[in-house]
C-alpha cells in the first residue's frame, strides 16, 4: 500500500500537458494539477497542446475534445503519429464512440471526478 509521502512523490516526478479551451475549467483544473505536480504544461486548443507535447514530450497527454483551431481528436491522432504509446486521458462532455478513441489511455465524461482523473494519470505511468 502507497503512504500518502509516497504518493505525494510519485505525483511529482510525473509531466502533463493539460488541453482544455473552456476558460474556467482550464483554470480550475490547472490550480488543482499544479498543487499535486511539479511539471504542468497547459494549452487552450489542440495546435497549442500539440507544439508543447513535442517541445516537453510530457508523460501525461490530458485533453479535451471539443476545442477551436486543431480539435482534441486530431491533436491525438498527431501525437501517436509522434509517440504510439503515449498515454493520453481524454476529457469530455460527450461520450463518443470506440472508434474514434482508438489510442488512449482513458475516457472520462465531464463533469471530472477529480480523484478519478489523478488515480488515471498515476496508472497511465507505472
Amino acid at each position: 500500500m502507497i503512504n500518502v509521502t509516497e504518493k505525494a512523490r510519485e505525483l511529482q516526478s510525473i509531466s502533463i500537458l493539460y488541453v482544455e479551451d473552456d476558460v474556467m475549467i482550464r483554470v480550475l483544473f490547472t490550480n488543482f494539477l499544479k498543487r499535486r505536480f511539479k511539471h504542468i504544461y497547459i494549452a487552450a486548443n489542440g495546435k497549442e497542446g500539440l507544439d508543447l507535447f513535442n517541445q516537453h514530450k510530457p508523460d501525461v497527454v490530458v485533453t479535451d475534445i471539443a476545442m477551436p483551431i486543431m480539435n482534441g481528436f486530431k491533436m491525438i491522432e498527431k501525437i501517436i503519429e509522434i509517440n504510439p504509446i503515449q498515454p493520453i486521458i481524454v476529457t469530455s462532455g460527450f461520450n463518443e464512440d470506440d472508434e474514434k478513441c482508438k489510442g488512449i489511455y482513458a475516457y472520462l465524461v465531464k463533469p471530472i471526478i477529480k480523484e478519478e482523473l489523478i488515480d488515471l494519470i498515476i496508472k497511465s505511468c507505472s
